[in-house]
């Protein structure tokens, strides 16, 4: 398996396909108050960029969507768009887009991880075919745990102590980490299953453990 096309698996089995993960009519950060041209949506890492947006993806305020040509400055990775002109109150500023958890570097970077665990090496070329499934699983183990040590920064960067009581927000944390271990459990299994069939001698004299992630304590 090549590069590529471990990547685009990994993207499958994560479900991070550009075409995955889609926000419809979703209220964005910014105030609203006839001066501020600057907002963000939630999700980072877009794939859809507003300056080039075809409708239905774009800018809308209330249910009327804003021309490509009126955003005049859009950061995909970031999220922060730039507005041509300050809306007002009692306007509402959403959006519909498409995102990606994750650039191709990050992606690469998980596969290179899992490739170094199952066989002690940074490509994936050259490993066995029967190992392919068990480089999969744990890059998608580093995938999920990746995400929940994000989500968990912000969390605790963005709610505050009156948040402290909803868990639901709390709770993908939780469990973007289970994914995390049970992946890596599927993978050792995997690993583990390869080198009884074949050639043992050869399996890697260390084991890895899954991540934990600290508790998230909203700011007082």
């Amino acid at each position: 398996m090549d590069a590529p096309t471990a990547r685009s698996e990994l993207r499958i089995l994560i479900s991070d396909n550009i075409n995955d993960k889609q926000a419809y009519r979703k209220e964005v950060f910014g105030d609203i108050d006839a001066a501020n041209t600057v907002y963000k949506t939630l999700e980072d890492r877009r794939v859809t960029d507003f300056t080039t947006a075809v409708a239905p993806q774009g800018v809308y305020l209330d249910n009327t969507i804003v021309a490509p040509s009126d955003v005049i400055k859009d950061d995909v990775v970031t999220g922060e768009f730039v507005l041509r002109t300050a809306p007002a109150q009692p306007k509402k500023v959403r959006a519909t887009y498409y995102s990606q958890w994750f650039l191709d570097v990050e992606i690469d970077q998980f596969i290179v991880s899992a490739s170094q665990w199952c066989l002690s090496q940074d490509a994936i070329t050259g490993i066995p075919d029967g190992l392919i499934p068990a480089v999969l699983h744990f890059a998608a183990g580093e995938a999920y745990l990746k995400l929940s040590l994000k989500w968990a920064r912000r969390l605790s960067e963005e709610f505050r102590t009156e948040d402290a009581e909803d868990k639901e927000r709390f709770g993908i944390v939780q469990a973007y980490q289970a994914s995390a271990k049970a992946e890596k459990a599927t993978a050792q299994n995997f690993r583990q299953n390869y080198y009884q069939r074949n050639d043992q001698a050869r399996a890697p004299l260390y084991t890895s453990t899954a991540g934990n992630v600290r508790r998230v304590q909203p700011k007082s």
